[in-house]
């Protein structure tokens, strides 16, 4: 999973783990969990993007370096990758990952922004030229990998979505909807090399460029093309994080232009808005503006019914649990808090579950949780 959104506030929590066996299958149990410290803590510092294959082999890439989750502890790889601003982060398998990012660069009289694509054949990291053309603006934000050396890459691309697979880039057109004039694409999860979704902001001619409208880009094996969500009736949606367990079906989470938590589920053919309770750190807006901020940064669906999604306010991480029908609180352990420090800017907080009793998020700091 990875996101688009770049955030400034605190520092949040990172690795969440979930046992336990089930009441029935699939339905997960957020009472009684206990925080506790996983090696090497104290001395790494947490990841910016995640992978899980298994419960037993997921990875973490961000300003820690390369850490490898063995089902019990991290730990950290002996290959660490170039400095980069790495925005996102997917495994196929244990030999086959991709991770995308930036290179930011100060010339003397402004930054120059330059996007890198690694990957990690198992043991190291090697990086990617594509081949194509890219804008003069471009930024990587997100990538997908459904087979084996194959994967979507997302970003600032003039409207398009770059294929790299058996090593060799192509470029993706996406058709604009009516009166748009640029696509910038975001967030993506394939759940097949034939289907892909991503969140999109949409720019029209006439508005100004911050009044980006929120869409959903869909490739279908052949073409990508664009579809609109509709405003919430609070505000402007802006969706971050899309995760879809299945080619019909996806969950999308972030929030509007208020700090209101947005929930859009997509069936197969219509996508419907949901509501997600709010943080109970959020605060009175009126009263500071700090105290209203809040937002769900990554969303991880195991199931078309399952789905856990991990946030962030101006104090604590929260996580909320989709059911197929409603949102959910699940409790956040006291002990997270510590970990907020105001004024330091946040990290961004990604999630990946693997099945109803497994799930890990990475940021700041390594840890976990147990029931």
């Amino acid at each position: 999973m990875g996101r688009i959104a770049v955030f400034a506030a605190v520092f949040i929590t990172s690795s969440l783990l979930l046992t336990g066996a089930p009441a029935s299958a699939g339905t997960l149990q957020p009472s009684g969990w206990q925080y506790a410290k996983v090696a090497p803590t104290d001395t790494v510092e947490g990841g910016d993007a995640l992978s899980c294959v298994t419960q037993n082999w997921c990875m973490s890439v961000g300003s820690g370096g390369t850490q490898i989750w063995d089902g019990q502890q991290w730990s950290a790889s002996t290959t660490r990758q170039p400095k980069f601003d790495i925005r996102a982060l997917s495994c196929f398998s244990k030999w086959d990952c991709m991770a995308v990012g930036t290179v930011i660069a100060d010339t003397g009289v402004g930054e120059v922004q330059t996007p890198v694509a690694m990957h990690w054949n198992g043991t190291s990291w090697t990086q990617l030229d594509p081949s194509v053309q890219l804008p003069d603006e471009e930024l990587f934000t997100g990538v997908s990998c459904p087979a084996t050396k194959t994967c979507f890459v997302t970003g600032y691309l003039n409207s398009r979505v770059l294929l790299w697979q058996n090593g060799i880039w192509t470029s993706q057109p996406i058709t604009l909807p009516a009166d748009a004039t640029k696509i910038d694409v975001g967030d993506i999860d394939c759940p097949a090399v034939t289907s892909c979704h991503a969140t999109a902001g949409v720019h029209f001619a006439g508005q100004p460029s911050y009044a980006v409208s929120t869409g959903v880009a869909n490739w279908d094996g052949s073409t990508w093309s664009v579809e609109l969500l509709p405003d919430d009736q609070y505000g402007r949606v802006g969706i971050g994080s899309i995760s879809c367990p299945t080619t019909n079906s996806c969950v999308g989470v972030g929030a509007n232009q208020n700090s209101d938590l947005v929930g859009e589920s997509w069936d197969g053919t219509t996508w419907h808005e949901s509501v997600i309770p709010d943080s109970p750190n959020k605060g009175d807006q009126a009263e500071q503006e700090l105290d209203g901020f809040q937002e769900l940064t990554s969303v991880s669906c195991w199931a078309v019914d399952r789905c856990q999604a991990v946030g962030i306010t101006n104090t604590a991480p929260f996580h909320r649990y989709w059911n197929g029908t409603t949102w959910s609180s699940l409790a956040n352990p006291t002990a997270t808090d510590v970990l907020a420090v105001a004024g330091v800017g946040i990290r961004e907080n990604d999630i990946d579950c693997v099945y109803y009793t497994f799930c890990l998020t990475t940021g700041d700091r390594m840890e976990r949780f147990l029931p």
